[in-house]
């Protein structure tokens, strides 16, 4: 009997998903949401494919050019709708001239994250912003190897677990391939955030329109939480942040996260980006509330496209001490209330949770006070 690997080490990624020969792998959700893979065993042909594409089960394959920049697009327009300094538009315009196809994370019209294929502007700007979500990949790794062996010109943007697990999955580089990845706090529960849905609309007594977990309207620092209803607007309700809060405090992130393999400087992609939070600690004279992006360059590859799309950003070289982010030095550190909050949440309702842990109480309001006196 196949295990491809403990449930404490998946990340999701699906490769096995997708590289099986016979089908017989499916993606299931466990009891916090979150996709595990499993193998229907009369089926299974015991190739083994699974365990060579498994991020878990392979050394991770390490580039090593390595530069550091931070980085924001010329047009301001952009970067007020981009979680930072816009380099993920600017890596995709160039795609996109190229009659080419961005793969990344889309919040669909019932607002589910997951990564979908798209070439043209208003499909590339659905992929604009954070989702504090972990992505259904379905079969997408598939289909971008579809997209390369037609010769298509293919950049594919996702979290490090996720670029590993295309690498491993495509089993060969592609010159046509530009691979991303985003600076990673965790990947929180897909289930939790339906609840969270659920009750905001129930609290509301109104329907969801729109939802941007990262608004600018206070600045790129601000966190502002918006959600657009047929009646309303409201942004930064203590209820209505608890959902990041939940992350931000690693109540709700998949359990790989807690020790994953890829909060390093060594990137498996060809370019890195993030937020470049601490920037005033090494430049305090930038002052810009549109958000600034710290770029890694990993690979030859990256470089070339990088001095391309040099045209139409800012960037500064910086050095790699001056790069350090949580993300890029170890694991966010594991709460040790995870296991109440999913009894509570689990058992009783999402509202009694965040009561409790998600700083929607008497204190999480003396907090939010402050925050506004100063």
């Amino acid at each position: 009997m196949i295990e491809i690997c403990s449930k404490e080490e998946c990340y999701g990624c699906s490769a096995c998903y997708n590289i099986c020969p016979s089908d017989c792998i499916t993606m299931n959700p466990d009891l916090e949401g979150f996709l595990y893979p499993s193998i229907d065993q009369e089926t299974c042909i015991d190739c083994k494919k699974c365990l060579s594409v498994c991020p878990a089960k392979n050394n991770v394959k390490i580039n090593k050019e390595m530069q550091y920049y931070y980085a924001v697009k010329h047009d301001n327009e952009i970067r007020k709708n981009s979680s930072s300094g816009g380099m993920f538009t600017a890596l995709s315009d160039y795609i996109l001239e190229h009659n080419g196809f961005v793969v990344g994370a889309a919040l669909n019209r019932d607002f589910k994250v997951s990564h979908i294929i798209i070439n043209d502007i208003n499909g590339r700007n659905n992929l604009r912003g954070t989702k504090y979500v972990q992505s259904d990949l379905n079969r997408i790794f598939r289909k971008i190897k579809e997209k390369l062996l037609e010769g298509n010109i293919v950049l594919y943007v996702g979290t490090p677990c996720q670029v590993d697990g295309l690498n491993l999955f495509l089993e060969e580089k592609y010159d046509n391939l530009i691979t991303c990845d985003v600076l990673c706090h965790g990947a929180p529960s897909p289930k939790v955030f339906k609840s969270y849905l659920e009750y905001i609309q129930k609290k509301i007594k109104d329907n969801l329109i729109e939802y941007s977990f990262r608004d600018k309207a206070q600045g790129w620092r601000g966190y502002t939480v918006k959600a657009k209803f047929e009646k309303k607007e409201l942004k930064n309700n203590l209820w209505l942040r608890s959902f990041n809060y939940l992350f931000s405090q690693n109540y709700i992130n998949r359990p790989a996260c807690l020790h994953c393999k890829y909060t390093t400087f060594k990137r498996v992609s060809d370019i890195t980006i993030g937020d470049y939070w601490g920037i005033e600690r090494f430049y305090p004279d930038f002052e810009d509330k549109l958000g600034v992006s710290l770029v890694i360059i990993n690979t030859k590859k990256g470089r070339e496209i990088f001095d391309i799309i040099s045209k139409n950003i800012d960037k500064i070289e910086i050095k790699k001490e001056e790069a350090i982010q949580n993300s890029l030095s170890k694991p966010a550190p594991f709460n040790k209330k995870r296991h109440n909050f999913w009894e509570e949440y689990l058992n009783i309702s999402y509202e009694k949770a965040i009561k409790k842990y998600g700083e929607y109480n008497i204190k999480g309001f003396i907090k939010d006070l402050v925050r506004k006196i100063k």
